[in-house]
């Protein structure tokens, strides 16, 4: 890998640079992200519900809620929705869907989900979808999601996990980086649970689901900016040419595919026992 392509992705911003950053990031490509099929992926919307176990007198807090696709999803089938995210673009895509659904008891608020303008203990669940690894301070956006929940409630997370072998997890952080620059880091799943577990809740279950993105639509979704495209495509090729990489890799159709696996995590404050056994591996 060339010199100036580690410099591209080897930057460490500030706390408030990065929100800056995922602001503008997001601002720009909200429309894509919002169009993006695994995002709106019914099935994949509908498998959270029931992992959430959400039920119609819950209250949810769904944070870093994007164009608010799952918030919406789910106000039909809970007491009421509030949605925080920090991008304005997003949120406005979010609320023209939930006036075309005539959804009346959903509100998206702009805001830092690093200090959340809500009281504590007000929501019987909290979520945060496919965000955390935009989040420098990933422990303090679990904080805050644990402040909000009630002391029966509960809170769950969904995010992509980082790859077990380290070089393959610095390949694909590295592409992440060039393709949406608002990338911070990939979580590995023990340290998901110990975001968790570290703020006072207790692990009920755990799900994980390797899952295969098109290529050319996951560089659809985000706004690839132009002098990261020449990068990009050095980058898949390094990555085809590894033996340690390639199988990470698969073409269908004429059409490039890569590998992820993503992790579904449960907790909740109060319980004696957890119901489920964690697979921290």
């Amino acid at each position: 890998m060339r010199q100036e392509d580690q410099e591209a992705v080897a930057t460490e911003p500030n706390e408030s640079i990065m929100l800056e950053l995922v602001k503008a990031q997001f601002d720009l490509q909200a429309a894509r992200f919002d169009h993006w099929s695994v995002q709106r992926n019914r099935e994949y919307l509908e498998a959270y519900v029931r992992f959430c176990r959400l039920s119609a007198d819950d209250e949810l807090l769904d944070l870093a809620c994007g164009t608010g696709e799952f918030a919406l999803f789910a106000a039909p089938r809970v007491k009421r929705v509030v949605g925080v995210d920090i991008s304005d673009g997003m949120l406005a895509i979010g609320r023209a869907h939930a006036a075309e659904g005539g959804l009346h008891n959903v509100e998206l608020v702009c805001h830092d989900v690093m200090r959340v303008p809500l009281p504590d203990r007000v929501f019987s669940m909290v979520t945060c979808r496919n965000a955390l690894h935009h989040m420098e301070n990933h422990c303090q956006a679990v904080a805050e999601m644990a402040r909000c929940c009630r002391q029966d409630g509960r809170v769950a997370t969904l995010d992509i996990a980082a790859y077990a072998d380290p070089k393959v997890d610095r390949y694909f952080e590295q592409l992440e980086k060039l393709i949406d620059v608002s990338h911070c880091a990939t979580l590995a799943q023990p340290t998901m649970l110990e975001d968790l577990q570290s703020n006072g809740l207790t692990i009920d279950d755990t799900f994980e689901l390797e899952i295969e993105l098109s290529f050319p639509e996951y560089l659809d979704h985000a706004a690839v900016r132009p002098e990261n495209r020449e990068r990009i495509e050095r980058h898949v090729a390094l990555g085809l040419g590894s033996p340690d990489i390639a199988h990470f890799w698969r073409t269908r159709d004429g059409v490039l595919f890569f590998e992820r696996k993503v992790v579904a995590i449960l907790a909740s404050r109060g319980s004696s026992a957890p119901r489920g056994i964690p697979s921290a591996q």
